[in-house]
């Protein structure tokens, strides 16, 4: 695939969960990425439950186009320089 264009969908004034369901219409050659809002949930860590800071991602794309394995893949991308800023910066 070459050049696309990626929608992000992302409610910053009211903080609404956005999810991308069946019916959103997603053009040839492109992909909607909806990030939701970041909140506290019990996770383990070892032994122990603590809070922790979890944001889940939405992601809707044209099948004809990428495959789901790709799609997945991006989100990961997508999740790991969310969670780590400063790759943006490195080589």
């Amino acid at each position: 695939m070459g050049a696309g264009t990626v929608f992000v969908n992302y409610d910053g004034q009211r903080k609404h969960p956005t999810v991308v369901e069946d019916g959103a219409f997603v053009g040839s050659g492109s992909l909607i990425i909806g990030p939701n809002r970041v909140i506290e949930r019990p996770v383990f860590r070892g032994k122990e439950i603590v809070a922790a800071k979890l944001m889940n991602l939405s992601i809707s794309c044209d099948h004809r186009v990428v495959d789901g394995w790709d799609a997945a893949s991006y989100v990961q991308a997508v999740r790991k320089l969310l969670e780590n800023p400063a790759l943006l910066f490195v080589d």
